[in-house]
């Protein structure tokens, strides 16, 4: 229950600010803003494999040890600060790039964005280092701090900007209150960390570091491929499509997306089974058959829901000229989204049973794929071919991530 209500509160915030956000700056300025919005999510749900290898080590019994559990945080969080303050700088010195040379917007508005997009990219640094505590927490089966602190995460990411942007919609403004809400979601789980002397954390083990960073290595690997092709890919299509076009694609895509947060949520509090010492075959079966068949269901109350929006609701509140391209571009995103549900729970099986390797491979080949046919189809179909490769990638993933792990278990 912990672990929905993490996914779910965060999820409302932003289906509920979207509409009010496109209403205060408009739909091509927040194209603009949702990528501003896109760095910050991207890098909270892309932790470079921070809290896939804290699920990994700490439900081991060596790890169930105190001091073992401090200096296995410890480590972790060195290894976070020092890749989200190079990542954080890459940002800084790649907007003007990114705004001037790829985006479709007009030289007026260039300088703005560019600082808009360096402020934001300050949010990286508390976000890759917040993965490690949020990874602790579900590691250790601590669900309740983790999602208490998610929750704050998820809503203060949309609600501060929200609220800046009723008196100024100045993008500077709004990616200012996009990085203060991750400093601010840190210093949350610094404070639920207390309880566990978060004080003796500062004491470094370099000889954890080798370890962590071994399985840190493929996990931020496949952890990358897997986590922009959801949240990243619009960067790459906003090259080939309009800014209005693109509005609608990156709207559609947040609202639906948002729903992943749950079955996702059922998954991972599995972790810490599947990467204990005493996994068994005959036990996961059972479970993985109740977890998948919960989230099954939820799927498709959730398809049926956006079914009855888009061909009942949707026709009140748009133009007619827009209401085809939305809806159907909407339909397309919800089969990847469906896709992407059901593929929650071997993703969570794989990474806890360390086989961030075999999944490195898996998304590195649809990346090849991706990489040598969507840009032909982007410029043929501009953007239905976006929300068709989406959605494709995602059933091709769910169907490998099935086979690879099955084939695991059988061979245990």
């Amino acid at each position: 229950m912990w672990s929905l209500a993490g996914g779910i509160v965060p999820a409302l915030a932003a289906l509920g600010s979207v509409p009010v956000f496109i209403y205060i700056v408009g739909a091509e300025r927040f194209a603009i803003l949702s990528l501003l919005f896109s760095i910050n999510l991207f890098f909270f749900v892309y932790d470079f494999g921070f809290a896939r290898a804290m699920h990994f080590f700490l439900p081991k019994d060596k790890y169930k040890c105190n001091e073992q559990e401090k200096r296995l945080t410890s480590a972790s969080l060195t290894l976070a600060f020092f890749i989200g303050g190079v990542i954080s700088l890459f940002i800084f010195f790649l907007s003007p790039f990114l705004v001037e040379y790829w985006l479709n917007v007009g030289s007026d508005n260039s300088s703005e964005m560019i600082l808009a997009f360096q402020i934001a990219g300050g949010g990286v640094l508390p976000a890759i280092m917040m993965s490690v505590l949020r990874g602790r927490f579900e590691g250790a089966g601590d669900f309740k701090q983790a999602n208490v602190a998610k929750i704050f995460s998820g809503t203060s990411l949309f609600l501060l900007p929200l609220l800046a942007a009723i008196y100024n919609d100045s993008l500077i403004l709004l990616a200012l209150t996009i990085t203060i809400s991750r400093f601010l979601a840190f210093f949350v789980y610094i404070k639920l960390s207390q309880n566990i002397n978060f004080n003796s954390f500062i004491k470094i083990d370099f000889s954890l570091v080798s370890k962590i960073k071994h399985y840190v290595f493929w996990a931020a690997i496949s952890g990358f491929f897997s986590t922009a092709f959801i949240y990243a890919d619009r960067f790459f299509v906003a090259g080939f499509v309009s800014s209005y076009e693109l509005s609608i694609y990156v709207a559609s895509q947040d609202i639906l997306s948002r729903y992943l947060i749950i079955p996702w949520s059922i998954a991972i509090v599995l972790t810490p089974y599947f990467a204990s010492d005493q996994f068994n075959y005959s036990d996961f079966r059972d479970i993985q058959a109740r977890a998948l068949k919960k989230i099954f269901l939820l799927t498709s109350l959730f398809v049926l829901a956006v079914i009855m929006i888009i061909f009942w609701l949707l026709p009140l509140w748009i133009q007619v000229n827009s209401y085809f391209l939305i809806n159907s571009i909407s339909l397309i995103l919800l089969c990847g989204v469906v896709f992407a549900s059901l593929a929650q729970l071997p993703l969570v099986v794989l990474y806890a049973q360390g086989k961030a390797k075999l999944l490195s491979f898996i998304f590195l080949s649809e990346a090849i794929l991706y990489l040598c046919f969507a840009p032909l189809l982007y410029k043929k179909f501009g953007i239905y071919a976006a929300a068709s490769v989406w959605s494709a990638r995602l059933f091709i993933e769910m169907t490998a991530l099935y086979v690879a792990s099955y084939r695991m278990m059988q061979n245990k």
